[in-house]
């Protein structure tokens, strides 16, 4: 969508791309409702997969659970506002 697109090139956050769409999302547990994660193998050795936690709005892109915890509790200050929170967020 276009609020995707401008909410990653301003911030430049990585959201779900079409390679992360092949691999199948999961519930994440211990996230507030409608948060993802995929297990996405990487380029350099398929047989190794990482965790990959997605947000439910603008499916943004987060690589630890720390910082997807992180950023969950800067998204409740902003009352949901994903794009809000990200820039708080990344301004830490």
């Amino acid at each position: 969508s276009s609020l995707k697109k401008t909410v990653q090139s301003t911030l430049d956050h990585a959201t779900t791309t079409d390679r992360d769409k092949t691999f199948p999302a999961e519930p994440a547990e211990g996230f507030p409702k409608k948060w993802t994660i995929r297990r996405i193998s990487r380029l350099s050795n398929d047989k190794k997969r990482d965790l990959i936690w997605f947000t439910p709005k603008l499916g943004l892109r987060f690589k630890s659970r720390r910082d997807a915890l992180a950023y969950v509790d800067v998204l409740k200050r902003c009352r949901g506002d994903e794009a809000k929170a990200i820039e708080k967020f990344k301004s830490k």
